[in-house]
């Protein structure tokens, strides 16, 4: 895999034999906000205050919600909630 950086912070393109170039771009925190693949398919990411994700939507912060992401008190993941489901699913770190 290849990947482009800039003079300061992440990659801005990652490159897949696979799956062709991948092109990033970041929020003013330096948080991945939009991934577009090969195919031109971009995937928004939004964030709490902590910088947590908490929503990816398809095209931009309006389009269709593709997964939504809630977090409780406790220190054990995040759940994750199936758009199409409604089944969540906790994570939890490896010890």
């Amino acid at each position: 895999m290849d990947l482009e950086l800039r003079q300061a912070g992440p990659a801005e393109t990652a490159t897949d034999p696979d799956t062709g170039t991948t092109t990033l771009a970041y929020d003013h925190r330096d948080r991945p906000l939009t991934s577009t693949n090969a195919c031109g398919i971009t995937v928004w990411s939004g964030y709490d205050e902590l910088s947590r994700p908490t929503q990816q939507r398809l095209g931009g912060s309006s389009g269709t919600l593709l997964a939504e992401y809630t977090y409780d008190t406790v220190s054990v993941g995040p759940t994750v909630k199936g758009v199409e489901s409604g089944d969540e699913i906790r994570l939890r770190p490896v010890p």
